[in-house]
Order: C-alpha cells, then sequence, then structure tokens
C-alpha cells in the first residue's frame, strides 16, 4: 500500500514540475511572448520610468524552446546580448547579460536585467508570433473584412500577438497597460512580424 501512494505521489510531483515549467505565450509585468508551435519564441520587453516620460527601456528578443526549460535566447535594440527566459511559479524569469546596455535600460531596469528579472504573469494567450505596425496609424477591424465596424488602431512600432492569419489580414491582441485587451484584424500589408536581425 505505501508503495501505490508513493508511486502516485512521485506522478503527482512529475505532473506538477512539468506545468511549472512549461513557458506559455501571454502576457507579464512589461513583457509580451509569443510561442508558436514549433516552439519558436519571441518576445519584447518595454518600460518606462513613468506614463510619457523618457527613458524607455524596450528591447526584443527570439529563442526557440525544446524542452520547456531554460530558453536560450538572443535579445536586440541598437545592440544584440545573449540571454534566457524561464517559467517560474508565478510567471517568466527573464536573464539578459549586458541587458542594461539595450535601449534607455540602464536608467530604467538597473542591473537586476543581468542577473534575471521575475515577471508576473497577466494574461496567457495563444500567440503565434509578434508583429509591429508599420503605419502612424493601422486600424483594428472587428472582421477580416475592410468595411466592418473599426475597433480601434494601433500606431507605428506597437507591438501586438498574432492569433492567426487568413484573407490577407493579421488577426492580433493588443494589450493596454496590462489591463484591456483589443482584439481583432488588421491588414497583413500593415505589420511587420518580429523576427531576429541578421547576424
Amino acid at each position: 500500500m505505501m508503495g501505490r501512494y508513493l508511486f502516485f505521489f512521485l506522478l503527482l510531483s512529475s505532473t506538477t514540475a512539468s506545468i511549472a515549467s512549461d513557458l506559455l505565450p501571454g502576457a507579464y509585468d512589461k513583457l509580451i511572448v509569443s510561442k508558436d508551435k514549433s516552439g519558436d519564441i519571441r518576445g519584447y520587453y518595454q518600460e518606462s520610468l513613468g506614463k510619457h516620460q523618457d527613458p524607455i527601456c524596450s528591447f526584443y528578443f527570439y529563442g526557440h524552446d525544446t524542452n520547456g526549460d531554460n530558453v536560450k535566447v538572443v535579445s536586440w535594440s541598437s545592440e544584440q546580448k545573449k540571454g534566457e527566459i524561464s517559467a517560474s511559479d508565478t510567471g517568466v524569469v527573464l536573464k539578459i547579460s549586458e541587458g542594461t546596455e539595450h535601449d534607455g535600460c540602464i536608467n530604467v531596469i538597473g542591473p537586476q536585467i543581468n542577473t534575471g528579472v521575475n515577471l508576473k504573469k497577466i494574461y496567457v494567450m495563444n500567440w503565434q508570433s509578434l508583429v509591429t505596425a508599420k503605419n502612424d496609424k493601422v486600424y483594428i477591424y472587428a472582421l477580416p473584412v475592410v468595411n466592418s465596424k473599426k475597433k480601434g488602431w494601433i500606431i507605428q512600432q506597437d507591438v501586438a500577438g498574432v492569433v492567426e492569419k487568413q484573407n490577407g489580414f493579421t488577426h492580433i491582441q493588443y494589450i493596454i497597460d496590462n489591463k484591456k485587451v483589443t482584439d481583432g484584424w488588421v491588414l497583413n500589408d500593415a505589420v511587420d512580424e518580429v523576427v531576429p536581425p541578421q547576424r
């Protein structure tokens, strides 16, 4: 009987550990992450000292999840830096070696980015990739049709999560201040997919 209980305890512990280590796409404090079916991970981090204030710390990163544990990433703003991201009990831990050298980050995020910042999970989403707005104003439509109702817009360099693509449109979800989610469709040629720069 004791052996049976021990077996179920070990099985439960193993399952729990597996769930805890799974890196999920979605929104975290100051961070959004996508993860496609092949395991490709894209992320965007942005933080400022206050609302509409400079400097702004921002950078992208890319990696490939092969085992659900620590994922090695390459991050970039004006320079490329190596790092890693992993799941935690409350969200994710993002570590970028020399991350304070990313644009605006030394005065905003501080040296903790070099050793690991714990970012709390806010929303779990089904994002396959990330896109940025190409134009000053990119309208978000309720349906993948140009004459459908406009639900809002994103502006140049705003970053949104991608759910799917169809009929010349991209289904996005854009989060404002970690609270409001705008869900709709934008024209494919109005956005650029976030891809790592050529080395």
